[in-house]
């Protein structure tokens, strides 16, 4: 049975966004995918209580806890603002950790994809101080913080500016709170985010690790969701690989 895959989508966007994606890993043979809508990705004006950190990580967890308890196999994929939502959702959901309390499933495989890999304790704006990162503005009557040109810095790679507006036509608002709010659990002690800051998140890591590039920008699941499907299957294959030998 192949596993499932779960996808965290990134700030400002929506499970639409995805779906590209979604569908060439389900051509791939992976019969269960999902990519649950986190509540922080909103269009409600008051932001409702849910658009926080602690929210998108319930939601999360809850999807995976579902599935580990039916005794499936888990790999997490996620995208930019994803990780560190899906880092925050694995407390006793990983493989080894079920296996060893004699439980069913878990999570056998984390996919970032040009995503956050942060230390136990620290939020997204940790790096810059506690301030907004250079490339965004804040909204503070609204609560809500905006990319400064989003049409680059979520989508250089496609050239089609009418393609680029439709996908900008469907981003949503994106809560402050999402990079002040800090990581309380992780599994390991593009345009906007460079590769060779991606580089050293990963060293976060660890040894057991695969670097994989691509040409995209930012947002790589819209005209590279094949290419991502195939990173899935890769990352299945090594997984099922290691899960024989133990």
């Amino acid at each position: 049975m192949s596993p499932a895959v779960v996808l965290v989508h990134g700030s400002w966007h929506i499970p639409e966004h995805y779906q590209e994606t979604v569908d060439a890993i389900r051509s791939k043979g992976f019969k269960d995918v999902y990519c649950p809508h986190l509540p922080s990705s909103t269009t409600t004006l008051p932001l409702p209580a849910t658009a926080n950190l602690a929210h998108d990580t319930a939601e999360i967890r809850s999807v995976i806890q579902s599935l580990v308890d039916s005794g499936s196999q888990v790999i997490l994929l996620m995208h930019s603002y994803g990780g560190i939502v899906g880092t925050n959702a694995l407390s006793t959901l990983l493989y080894p950790q079920r296996r060893a309390a004699g439980l069913p499933g878990g999570v056998t495989h984390l996919i970032y994809l040009a995503s956050f890999v942060l230390p136990l304790g620290t939020s997204l704006s940790t790096p810059w101080g506690d301030t907004l990162m250079p490339w965004l503005t804040e909204d503070v009557e609204d609560g809500v913080i905006h990319m400064k040109d989003p049409r680059n810095a979520f989508y250089a790679h496609i050239e089609s500016d009418a393609e680029a507006q439709k996908w900008l036509d469907l981003t949503v608002l994106c809560p402050k709170s999402v990079i002040r709010d800090c990581l309380e659990y992780v599994p390991y002690e593009d345009k906007e985010l460079k590769v060779e800051v991606q580089q050293g998140m990963a060293e976060l890591l660890g040894e057991a690790r695969t670097m994989e590039y691509c040409d995209a920008g930012h947002c790589a699941m819209l005209g590279y969701g094949e290419t991502i499907a195939d990173v899935v299957w890769r990352a299945s294959r090594r997984t099922e690989a290691r899960l024989e030998d133990v």
